[in-house]
């Protein structure tokens, strides 16, 4: 039996993010024989109202349920891929299940943000009560098939500054082999992201996928099919590791 076809797959979605953003991979993993969960984390997949209140760890809680029903045996593996703020909870992942994630994608990792309001999060909360969210994509066709949240609370996108130092705090202990994918026209997540990631992940350097036309939402947006297909290569190639250990 083929190694995919035995093969497990977790992917997840961002913040506000539908389902329908990481749907595309979930569907072309499965075309492969793959088992594949694709959870929707706390506070989405109804309206944006449920954020409120939803701190950091429900959205790491959700994920870690997903993964343990997934693979709920030491020898499980699973191939973990995570869009935007999913990368930073697929990040934490890889980090408490080292010898269960067989390999991570990291789509758009939320690392750090271009706006410079960000830094204002706190201030902006006492002031308002809520942020647009607007879709990114460089198709602007695309916007109608948007099902993603279009505002969320100031006071929930704290809990998401506060998971991109949890996360970043854990990559040392990141020690699967790691891709990263990114636009450099993502109007959210700044190319400098890669750099801090080759930097802190114990695995070394990430295998970097730089993308010139897409926005944030890559598995979407006009080069879809060619991020699908980085990822699939990624997953379902052998790793230098394996290679020695086939030969050992």
């Amino acid at each position: 039996m083929r190694e995919r076809d035995v093969m497990k797959a977790l992917v997840l979605h961002g913040f506000t993010g539908s389902l329908d953003t990481v749907t595309p991979l979930g569907k072309r993993l499965e075309k492969e024989g793959v088992e594949v969960a694709l959870p929707i984390m706390r506070g989405h997949g109804t309206r944006p109202e449920d954020l409120f209140r939803v701190h950091w760890r429900d959205w790491v809680a959700d994920a870690r349920e997903a993964f343990l029903k997934l693979a709920p045996r030491e020898s499980d593996q699973v191939l973990v891929a995570g869009l935007s703020m999913g990368a930073l909870v697929s990040c934490i992942l890889a980090a408490e299940f080292p010898n269960r994630v067989k390999k991570l994608a990291l789509l758009a990792p939320a690392f750090a943000f271009r706006s410079r309001l960000v830094h204002l999060v706190p201030v902006l909360k006492t002031v308002y009560s809520k942020w647009s969210s607007t879709p990114e994509f460089a198709d602007p066709d695309l916007l109608s098939q948007n099902t993603n949240y279009l505002h969320f609370p100031i006071e929930t996108f704290q809990q998401v500054l506060a998971l991109t130092q949890v996360s970043q705090d854990l990559l040392p202990h990141v020690t699967c082999p790691v891709a990263t994918f990114l636009s450099k026209k993502d109007p959210a997540i700044p190319i400098k992201v890669l750099r801090m990631l080759d930097r802190k992940l114990g695995s070394g350097p990430a295998k970097r996928h730089v993308y010139k036309v897409s926005y944030h939402e890559l598995l979407q947006d006009v080069e879809a099919e060619r991020v699908i297909g980085d990822v699939m290569n990624f997953f379902f190639s052998r790793s230098s590791t394996e290679r020695r250990s086939a030969k050992a």
